[in-house]
């Protein structure tokens, strides 16, 4: 038996707080900025160290130049206000730092660095690319932020010696652990300005240890550098590695590592090859992340959707402000803003307050209505605003620009169900396929589904875990993600989580993404088999299918098999005509019959299908919603064994 109402997760999100403060410092970095910086340092023009002229014509580790660029970088930093000091090592080694210490935090450090050693090792070697960028980037964000206090403290590190294998970092990374310092993150800067096909994406290094650091960074270039696109790579070949092998999270900021800079380390590795926009904006990007890290934008917010369902009354809508920050409780305090069927937002304050609980009243509706709606907080110095779904903005009132995404609800005959698999555990074998099916018997329109997952592997890369609905449509849960890891445990697929499956980690939990849509299944028949397949593509590894269930939104009363009926015998009968939330169908059977059920635009094309089965001889009652088809003429097509008919139909929203 299906159990109705089933729960609904909690929607957790910590997300970046927009701040037109971190907007501001942002700005400050430009091209003209950037190019003083680098001009110099990569022997373009001449410059000024210890009083003198001199032109730095290579940084490699073993020639002159390259303390000579030490003590330009030295003498920029006593420029901006900082007191740097030189980290020295074996061999001459010498790192340079510079601190700028917390205010509320200052025992925990971010780090933003880069290295300013290059190649190649003869007297000539500019690095414009790799890696006068990450030095640039690394320097702009301690000119930037000379003039503003922080929250968490911040290191600015410029390494010596990466080219020689990681030497620099290495040795700061080893001797930072050793004396137990609480380095929160690291973002390391290395050629970050090589962009040839005008695609402007970026590689992002992470490993495990490193998710949430990595998850914040990307959340923050969507809000300061939207026209960022990251990828993901898994790689040990610059200075955040040393910190990974210390146990410290850490990025890896580079350039697309499939548009390679076909210069790296040659003597043309100059400036004329540089994408100065695009150097721009991943300097802005490495800007943007340390300033809201250090600063702290970041919000806990928390809220149990509403679900959909035939209740009229007002509905409570909950959000939890798990924060550090206070947000303001005058006239720009927390607001719920709601819409009924696609009109103006209207907003509600709290109608109660405990703590850092919330509770809104949304005004009842009548059936039929959908409501959406979201929430807007603002910082109690007016310092920044977030949303929940977020993505919005608008500050002093918060929340006036709705973000993208929002919650919503059907005022409507609409349930929840759960069922889960009762012929569970089942071995998971070297390079077979397990099978196990959920049937469900209860009719209904499916309105959305998800899938949870328990499993254990001992290597969820030869894993692909795929599902199979009543009208046969297989989607891709999970195709070898994970690799040597191991389990899904109470992995929730769901169209509407924010993290795709294949950006997460073994053993996943939580929600994510499938690699297909389960909303292939939506405006289907919820009755029939739901199978459930996880293969093994490989050997050696083996684990056990402990539990899968489906949970499915739906309107009941899908089809029914029923005494009268206004269809004659072999006739259709469709009413409301037009349609406007929904659509009924009667219809009858005049021998036992495999049929689909369809509904096509006029110029013939299915854009749903409704039922694709076998029917007993009788009548049928079924309905859908059509809601999600844009208004005009339709036909509604019933295809059997032996005949087709078909009616049309118009929807008038």
């Amino acid at each position: 038996m299906l159990s109705l109402l089933v729960f609904v997760s909690f929607s957790i999100n910590a997300q970046v707080a927009y701040s037109p403060l971190v907007e501001d410092i942002v700005s400050e970095t430009t091209e003209t900025t950037i190019t003083e910086l680098e001009e110099p340092l990569t022997g373009n023009v001449p410059t000024i160290i210890d009083g003198e002229e001199y032109t730095i014509e290579t940084r490699h580790a073993y020639q002159e130049g390259n303390q000579m660029a030490a003590q330009w970088i030295f003498e920029r930093l006593e420029e901006y206000g900082y007191e740097p000091y030189y980290h020295e090592f074996e061999d001459d080694g010498q790192n340079v730092i510079a601190e700028k210490t917390g205010t509320e935090y200052p025992e925990q450090q971010y780090i933003i660095c880069g290295h300013y050693d290059d190649m190649p090792s003869g007297p000539v070697a500019p690095g414009a690319d790799d890696n006068a960028s990450g030095t640039v980037g690394t320097l702009e964000a301690a000119r930037v932020l000379a003039e503003y206090e922080t929250k968490y403290t911040i290191i600015f590190a410029l390494w010596d010696e990466e080219e020689l294998g990681l030497v620099g970092s290495e040795y700061y990374a080893e001797e930072a652990a050793a004396n137990g310092d609480d380095i929160k993150g690291v973002i390391n800067m290395d050629m970050i300005a090589w962009e040839s096909q005008g695609d402007f994406e970026c590689s992002i290094s992470t490993n495990s240890l490193s998710d949430e650091l990595t998850d914040d960074f990307v959340d923050v270039l969507d809000v300061y550098t939207p026209d960022i696109e990251p990828n993901y790579i898994s790689s040990t070949a610059s200075d955040h590695a040393s910190f990974w092998n210390e146990g410290y999270p850490a990025l890896l900021l580079i350039e697309d590592m499939d548009d390679f800079n076909e210069y790296y380390h040659t003597v043309d590795d100059d400036m004329d090859i540089l994408n100065m926009e695009y150097f721009e904006k991943l300097t802005r990007a490495g800007l943007a992340g340390i300033t809201t890290f250090a600063m702290d934008y970041f919000v806990n917010l928390q809220h149990e959707p509403i679900a959909s369902g035939p209740e009229t009354g007002g509905r409570e809508a909950v959000l939890v402000t798990d924060s550090s920050h206070t947000y303001d409780s005058g006239e720009d305090a927390p607001r719920l803003y709601y819409s009924v069927d696609g009109g103006d937002y209207q907003y509600l304050n709290p109608v109660e307050t405990n703590e850092d609980t919330l509770t809104f009243l949304i005004p009842g509706q009548s059936m039929g209505t959908e409501v959406e709606y979201y929430f807007a907080v603002q910082g109690e110095e007016d310092d920044f605003i977030a949303t929940l779904p977020s993505g919005g903005r608008g500050i002093s009132p918060p929340g006036t620009e709705a973000p993208d995404e929002t919650f919503s609800y059907l005022v409507d005959e609409i349930y929840f169900a759960n069922q889960c698999s009762n012929t569970l555990p089942k071995p998971i074998e070297d390079n077979e396929t397990t099978y196990d099916t959920i049937e469900i018997t209860q009719s209904g329109t499916v309105m959305d589904v998800d899938v949870k997952v328990h499993l254990n592997h001992t290597y969820d890369g030869d894993l692909n875990l795929i599902m199979e609905g009543p009208a046969e449509d297989p989607v891709a849960l999970s195709l070898g993600n994970g690799g040597s890891g191991d389990g899904y445990i109470n992995t929730i697929f769901d169209d509407e989580a924010e993290q795709d499956i294949g950006d997460g980690s073994a053993p996943f939990t939580g929600h994510y993404q499938p690699e297909g849509s389960l909303s292939v299944h939506d405006g289907l028949t919820m009755a029939g088999d739901w199978i459930f397949k996880v293969s093994d593509d490989g050997y050696s590894d083996e684990g056990t299918l402990n539990e899968w269930c489906v949970t499915i939104q739906y309107e009941p009363g899908f089809q029914t098999q029923v005494e009268n009926n206004k269809a004659t015998e072999g006739g259709m009968h469709l009413y409301p005509v037009p349609a406007k939330d929904r659509l009924h169908i009667n219809f009858h059977m005049e021998e036992t019959s495999s049929a689909i059920i369809e509904v096509k635009n006029m110029r013939g094309r299915t854009v749903k299908t409704l039922a694709n089965k076998k029917f007993s001889r009788g009548h049928y009652q079924m309905y859908t919603t059509v809601r999600d088809l844009p208004a005009g003429q339709y036909l509604l097509t019933l295809q059997t064994d032996n005949k087709q008919r078909t009616k049309k139909f118009v929807v008038n929203h």
